[in-house]
């Protein structure tokens, strides 16, 4: 049996924020990631773990940031 993901027609929600996260024990991480939303130059970022994890939703709460 082969499995298939199916694409679903979903958007991040406009104005994403780190205001809105539910850290729930993560408090370390979305405190780490406003800061480097808020510094002007930073070094860089390296977000790991498993698939499914909320890497790319944690990168958007930068408000459109890129990283």
């Amino acid at each position: 049996m082969t499995l298939r993901q199916l694409p679903l027609a979903l958007r991040f929600p406009q104005g994403a924020r780190f205001d809105r996260y539910a850290a729930d024990g993560n408090e370390a991480v979305v405190a780490a990631l406003r800061t480097f939303a808020e510094t002007p130059r930073p070094p860089g970022l390296l977000l790991t773990g498993a698939s499914g994890t909320g890497k790319n939703p944690s990168g958007n709460g930068g408000g459109g940031r890129g990283f």
